[in-house]
């Protein structure tokens, strides 16, 4: 099927054949990996089905880009109107103060692809796509992030550590993380802030009420994912106007998980669980050097924008 093809598809042919690409994609890297692992020395086997994948990719990357373009033109009537278009990093919007929780600010939406990969150089991603939430992350991957964009944007960075061992592009382990409080670059934000940005005023079992038949209004999850991730900001956001705070992936957060004190907190769900993990009380908890491919993502806390204060001047 040639490009001129593909723009004469509807929507929903368009998001189906892409969503079988993207399955078929993450076939082909599993096979890959079966093969190089069983028989190393037979190039041949492996150059195929690296020449499979990167053709899926292209196919995949062509199918994203007329989706993609018209979401910004506004000709799609499928995803919302305020997706960022073309990978835009994510946006910090500020969550005002509990009685408990201090204000913060997070991004709008999951870390991109584009935006990780800009940052770090390297994008482990099962499923690739500019605009997908990056996934396959470690916890460690996750703080190095953060500091890598302090220091780009020249902000303090929020984490420092003793040491860092790595084995390609897989950060095996941080050791002696700390947290400097005052800092105002970027960081991980705690289960309690995440829960607090989740909820968004709600008190029941999902943010958006007790009916999980309505979570295809607001989340990728098992029974609509086509078992594979989605471009970040498509489904309907919550009351904080903060998307895929449910789905899509689950999101690292700073804490050690209590229950298994060598794993840390993931919430938030994914594309490959079902809606039972949508809900505001669930949570999950694993390996901090695990890359848990293609359902573990994060998202960024930071301290809160500095707000204008609104006492007047005295006048002389």
């Amino acid at each position: 099927m040639t490009d001129a093809d593909l723009l004469k598809l509807t929507d929903e042919k368009l998001l189906g054949l892409f969503g079988k690409l993207q399955y078929e994609f993450g076939d082909l890297v599993r096979q890959y990996k079966t093969e190089s692992m069983k028989n190393p020395a037979d190039e041949w086997v492996i150059l195929g089905t690296r020449y499979q994948i990167s053709m899926q990719v292209e196919k995949s990357e062509v199918l994203e880009k007329i989706l993609l373009s018209r979401m910004c033109k506004g000709l799609s009537n499928k995803v919302e109107p305020s997706v960022e278009c073309l990978g835009t990093p994510s946006k910090m919007i500020t969550i005002p103060k509990s009685k408990n929780i201090p204000a913060f600010s997070i991004c709008t939406t999951q870390v991109p692809q584009k935006e990780f990969e800009s940052i770090m150089g390297f994008n482990p991603s099962t499923f690739k796509g500019y605009n997908l939430p990056v996934d396959s992350v470690t916890w460690y991957d996750t703080i190095l992030f953060c500091n890598a964009k302090s220091k780009a944007e020249n902000k303090k960075m929020v984490y420092s550590y003793k040491e860092q061992k790595m084995e390609g592009n897989h950060c095996l382990l941080l050791s002696d993380i700390k947290i400097n409080p005052k800092a105002n670059g970027y960081r991980l934000p705690s289960e309690k802030e995440w829960e607090y940005a989740y909820r968004a005023g709600s008190t029941t079992e999902y943010f958006w009420g007790n009916n999980p038949d309505d979570a295809d209004k607001y989340a990728w999850y098992s029974k609509n994912s086509n078992n594979t991730t989605h471009p970040v900001g498509t489904k309907l956001p919550n009351k904080f106007n903060l998307y895929d705070m449910t789905g899509n992936v689950w999101e690292w957060c700073f804490d050690i998980y209590a229950e298994m004190e060598c794993y840390r907190v993931l919430r938030g769900g994914s594309w490959n669980f079902n809606d039972s993990s949508l809900r505001s009380a669930s949570r999950y908890g694993n390996y901090p050097d695990g890359r848990y491919y293609g359902y573990v993502g994060f998202r960024l806390a930071s301290r809160p924008f500095e707000i204008p204060s609104s006492k007047k001047t005295s006048k002389k």
